[in-house]
């Protein structure tokens, strides 16, 4: 869980992907990010800014944060 304006999320993005990327050819695991609570548009500029390829869900107008006991970012 993470968002655009969070600094350490953007700390922990490089890192994430670098973990994602070493397991990458592992079918047992699964690497999921949800933004909290921005417009994919946003997101989307973000993402070509840095150049981050990997896929993102939305919470924005959703329960999944409370679902998941979010209650500060970044989280996982």
């Amino acid at each position: 869980f993470w968002a655009t304006w969070c600094s350490p999320c953007i700390v922990f993005v490089p890192q994430l992907m670098k973990l994602r990327a070493q397991y990458l050819d592992n079918p047992n695991v699964v690497f999921q990010s949800v933004n909290v609570d921005e417009t994919p548009g946003i997101v989307k500029e973000f993402m070509l800014k840095k150049s981050y390829s990997f896929n993102v869900l939305y919470a924005a107008g959703t329960t999944v944060t409370k679902d998941y006991n979010v209650t500060a970012i970044p989280a996982v």
